[in-house]
């Protein structure tokens, strides 16, 4: 049966004038070609449950799967391969469906390098697998079977509002298997249910998998002995793990202290001259909370960003020092980013005396940093180029 379109709010947006194909029985489909029912250029709406045996659903470009509700609009096949499938050239688009697979193949294939992919409102029983992408959307879906997502071109992923579930300790709710990639991937305000006793909400086979993976929001329960996320934390560069709940947070961060217990003088060559806080015994070490921060030299304290992101952070210093006996120094503090001083981190001038003095600051200045980029102390002698001793020195990044 054929109608004309009239937009939905709650569905996908259609071409005005697209043809509708209302589907009650497997012959108001396409005739299948060996196995395959290659879809028109048209909205195909199941308006109750049909079944199309072994067939399988071959999605063109500009092809709409929907059902009627995500009950009562119901595909079923035992297809090997897949339920529907969107190959090469074909773009995937499916609102408020239910598919079920009632074989061992998937229930959704996609395989269609650099186009655009839309799950809405979909119920699938079976997995769906993601082979090559450009982009796919999936929002306010359930997937019970496994998401996985399996090519070494993948695109770009956000998954929305979404319901992932597994029951088979085998089969986690979402998986990045070996050899795939992916750029930016998104899981987003989803709940992940691992109800199985060794279950596995989502494993990555690496972290460097994507260009940047973000969890955010969402919610993760597994049974005794299984595991919310496995081959992935909130401390790998290009992951950030925000404001979830059954998994560890982290906020990007970094320090590094020289705290030994070793005094080590600060050789000041000329009066105005910026100089690195280290010297003979100078040993900075890195914090235990760093997050997407390492040493990269411990006799500076120079901390450097390894975040794949572009952040600004504020930034805070501590230093306890002395002049070197029967010297006169006025010194001033400051923290480099590449080799510079920042302007706000520059203290005013402070006199040192013969004991000890401790100085502690946070500043609001926030540098952007980028990839590579490093921070470190320096310390001038506003006077002439007496030098320093420090026994204590500490850089933050927050």
């Amino acid at each position: 049966m054929a109608d004309t379109n009239t937009n939905s709010t709650d569905r996908l947006p259609v071409t005005r004038g697209t043809t509708v194909v209302q589907v009650y029985r497997p012959e108001d489909l396409p005739t299948p070609a060996a196995g395959l029912i290659t879809l028109e250029a048209k909205y195909y709406l199941f308006m109750q449950t049909v079944d199309i045996g072994s067939d399988e659903i071959v999605m063109i470009d500009g092809s709409h799967l929907a059902g009627v509700d995500a009950n009562k609009g119901r595909l079923i096949s035992n297809n090997a391969t897949s339920v529907v499938s969107a190959p090469a050239g074909s773009t995937m688009v499916m609102d408020t469906l239910r598919i079920t697979q009632n074989g061992a193949g998937d229930a959704v294939l996609i395989d269609n390098t650099s186009l655009t992919n839309f799950v809405n409102r979909c119920r699938i029983e079976g997995s769906l697998r993601i082979a090559e992408s450009g982009l796919l959307v999936m929002q306010l879906s359930l997937i019970n079977g496994g998401f996985f997502i399996a090519g070494a071109n993948s695109g770009n992923i956000d998954i929305r509002t979404s319901l992932l579930n597994s029951a088979v300790a085998a089969v986690p709710c979402l998986e990045i298997l070996p050899g795939a990639a992916a750029g930016r991937f998104a899981l987003r305000n989803a709940q992940l249910v691992a109800s199985d006793a060794l279950g596995i909400c989502v494993r990555v086979d690496d972290p460097t998998q994507v260009t940047r993976g973000l969890i955010l929001s969402c919610n993760f329960t597994v049974g005794a002995g299984g595991s919310e996320v496995v081959g992935v934390t909130a401390g790998d560069d290009e992951w950030k793990f925000i404001d979830n709940t059954g998994i560890d947070q982290s906020q990007d961060q970094g320090d590094a202290t020289h705290d030994g217990g070793t005094t080590f003088t600060v050789a000041i060559s000329a009066v105005n001259t910026w100089t690195d806080i280290t010297g003979a015994g100078a040993a900075y070490a890195l914090g235990s909370g760093a997050q997407k921060f390492s040493l990269a030299t411990a006799a500076t304290g120079e901390l450097e960003y390894e975040g794949v992101d572009q952040k600004s952070f504020q930034l805070g210093m501590e230093i306890g020092f002395e002049r070197t006996a029967g010297m006169d120094v006025s010194i001033q503090f400051a923290i480099a980013h590449n080799g510079t001083e920042i302007a706000g981190t520059i203290t005013e001038t402070l006199i040192a005396t013969n004991s000890e003095q401790i100085f502690r600051r946070y500043m609001l200045v926030s540098p952007v940093l980028v990839n590579g980029d490093t921070l470190r102390l320096r310390v001038q002698n506003v006077v002439n180029d007496d030098d320093i001793d420090v026994d204590f020195a500490r850089i933050v990044v927050l």
